[in-house]
């Protein structure tokens, strides 16, 4: 067995004491780095977190902005209308010179974007309530179909009352309806499918937006009126392909995910959902569908 010197103790104590502090913070720095990894971490995550929700709520509001000049437009040419000599031409021209970009689907991979009519029927109505000519789908509405909306239950769908609402305003001021159209159901829309996204034979919500300003002849006495109504699909276009995930944008959002938008009124109803069943409807006698 070798001996150990006094000179190799000393050697190894020397080793020892030098070597120990390094060790020693070694350690202590292994430590931090590790608590300053989860920070780090935590710090990033939490900032991924913030950005995305803010360039959410940016998106948010730029998409209501949009929306919201969208129908200030509609506005505009409500009143531009009311100032215009009303003849069936001037209708027809009008109709065909306002349109807006649809995109569709056919099949799950399938799109196509089309210019559409942004309204779906511009009338002139009377003072008596009585529609005086109409202008729907491109076509003049044939004198045995003109409707006598002086009443509710006159009306396309049975329960509006725009006729008495316009019929109270002033020169110049502006009714603007709720969504208005019949209700889609759960049943209808999914036609067998599983899911809305892969609902490809759906029955779709067929809505508008009535705009309507009053008319007055030379006298200041009520004349009659005139209503735009507003296409609901043109509305649907704004969140409809929204998709707040990787993708930005898509032809239809998925439900599942829940990676999707919708509008709702000043009500608290749905005005546009992926689910169509959700949106705003009446029932065949002009009642709200409180649920599906």
């Amino acid at each position: 067995m070798p001996r150990v010197t006094i000179f190799k103790r000393i050697i190894a104590v020397t080793l020892l004491l030098s070597l120990l502090p390094l060790l020693v913070s070694s350690l202590i720095l292994l430590s931090n780095l590790e608590s300053v990894n989860s920070r780090l971490t935590a710090v990033i995550a939490d900032t991924s977190d913030i950005q995305a929700a803010e360039s959410l709520q940016m998106r948010a509001q730029h998409v209501a902005e949009t929306i919201a000049d969208f129908l200030h437009q509609c506005e505009n040419d409500l009143l531009f209308l009311a100032r215009t000599p009303l003849e069936k031409q001037t209708l027809r021209n009008f109709y065909t010179t306002r349109r807006g970009e649809l995109w569709k689907r056919f099949g799950t991979t399938e799109q196509i974007r089309e210019l559409v009519p942004i309204y779906r029927s511009i009338a002139f109505i009377d003072k008596n309530g009585r529609e005086r000519f109409v202008v729907r789908d491109g076509n003049l509405v044939s004198p045995a179909e003109l409707r006598d909306v002086s009443t509710p239950s006159g009306t396309e769908f049975k329960s509006e009352d725009y006729f008495s609402r316009i019929k109270q305003m002033r020169l110049g001021e502006i009714y603007v309806s709720h969504v208005t159209g019949f209700h889609v159901s759960k049943l209808e829309q999914l036609a067998g499918a599983t899911d809305p996204e892969n609902a490809l034979n759906e029955k779709t919500f067929e809505g508008v937006i009535r705009f309507g300003s009053p008319l007055f002849d030379s006298k200041g006495a009520f004349d009659g009126m005139v209503v735009l109504s507003l296409d609901h699909r043109h509305l649907m276009e704004f969140t409809q392909h929204i998709d707040p995930g990787r993708n930005f944008s898509t032809v239809f959002p998925s439900y599942k995910s829940g990676n999707y938008a919708f509008l709702f009124d000043d009500q608290g109803w749905i005005i546009t959902h992926p689910k169509y069943w959700d949106i705003r409807g009446l029932d065949q006698n002009g009642t709200l569908v409180m649920s599906t």
